[in-house]
């Protein structure tokens, strides 16, 4: 088996293997991209899928699953996995036997994991796509951003890559964001509250195991719900 270092090798080369350029300051131009990328971020829950993303300069593995019918999502963190059905949210820690798995009651399995769930399941690396278009908005709408797009090959998909410079005002002014056809972060790397930020699509296919949605046999479980689950 390739090692997590060699696998982020190949992926940051493939990535880097751009296929044409263009933008500049065409404010209109980069609106309509970025309105386009939006709308493929958006409709990315119509289909299932299962995504594994290398975080940072070690390369951590995240695993992303999704499921349109029913809607239901699961991220396998470092430190355990977070998971969100009609049914219930739950966070299992860690994934080593047994699991310790504590249920609350569900949200909206398009939502991400927020910031107190990255940090208990030690994904504060991960990047959610809808808050990645969120920059990209913001860095579009400044007058002083040099903006360039290109095509690429990532993980094997076909990605639109965004890069920013010097958009004034805008949270994260200088990064690179690419998008695949299907509205998954493809990858991310730049600055963000002064802190580097690293995220590369390893691999992706269009299915998902049923099993990663379901309470562990052999859990320990806290149900903590107060919607009674009946």
């Amino acid at each position: 088996m390739r090692s997590r270092a060699a696998i982020l090798g190949t992926v940051l080369a493939a990535t880097l293997a751009g296929c044409g350029t263009g933008g500049g300051n065409d404010l209109a131009g980069h609106t309509r991209l970025i309105d386009e990328l939006a709308q493929q971020v958006d409709g990315s829950g119509d289909r299932g899928y299962t995504a594994e993303y290398l975080l940072g300069a070690d390369g951590a593995a995240v695993t992303i699953g999704w499921q349109a019918d029913p809607p239901r999502a699961v991220y396998r963190f470092p430190g355990g996995r977070y998971v969100v059905t009609e049914e219930y949210t739950m966070v299992c820690t860690p994934e080593d036997a047994p699991e310790e798995c504590r249920l609350t009651d569900p949200t909206s399995p398009g939502t991400p994991p927020g910031a107190a769930v990255l940090a208990e399941l030690s994904g504060q690396q991960y990047l959610a796509p809808q808050t990645v278009i969120g920059w990209l908005t913001e860095a579009g709408a400044s007058s002083a951003a040099a903006i360039t797009s290109d095509t690429r090959s990532i993980a094997g998909a076909h990605t639109t890559c965004v890069l920013v410079s010097g958009a004034e005002g805008a949270r994260v002014s200088d990064f690179e964001a690419c998008f695949t056809d299907a509205g998954l972060l493809g990858s991310f790397s730049g600055t963000v509250d002064g802190e580097a930020r690293s995220v590369v699509l390893a691999s992706v296919s269009g299915t998902v195991d049923a099993e990663l949605f379901e309470v562990p046999a052999d859990a320990v479980v806290t149900d903590d719900r107060e919607v009674d689950p009946t």
